[in-house]
């Protein structure tokens, strides 16, 4: 009998605690616990960002997208290829091509729209149109 008293308190005393333990909370912002970065050819990465467990959705590739900046060069384009996010384990994997800058290519230049559309070297086609054949009649000739 008393073997079962004393469980029961036990029993009693762990229920207790257990509704008295806080609510778990998600952190405020994620902490990047592991990376690797390998190099595929010059300026194309393959990144894989592992964060801490209790951080919110959306983190892992935030730190992805982070790290991404800071292995392109200054003013190099950053393209993320192949985002895969996990929840457990945390982590977030890409490609990653870093682009220099291209220099912007000029407006292609548009025809006026008084212009005649279809023309042979600025003659009309209508001018270059061969001779109609010995007795055909033309609508001007009636």
């Amino acid at each position: 009998m008393r073997t079962l008293t004393t469980l029961l308190l036990v029993a009693a005393g762990a229920l207790a605690a257990c509704a008295t333990l806080p609510d778990p909370y998600l952190a405020p912002e994620g902490s990047e616990t592991a990376a690797t970065v390998d190099e595929l050819a010059p300026g194309r990465y393959h990144v894989l960002v592992r964060i801490n467990y209790f951080a919110a959705d959306g983190e892992a590739e935030r730190l992805l997208r982070k790290r991404a900046a800071t292995l392109c060069k200054q003013g190099e384009a950053v393209h993320i290829d192949h985002l895969a996010t996990a929840r457990q384990p945390a982590m977030a994997a890409a490609d990653i091509t870093c682009e220099a800058p291209q220099a912007e290519e000029p407006p292609i230049a548009e025809p006026a729209p008084d212009a005649p559309a279809d023309t042979d070297n600025g003659v009309p086609s209508s001018e270059t149109a061969p001779p109609a054949p010995a007795g055909a009649t033309t609508p001007d000739a009636e």
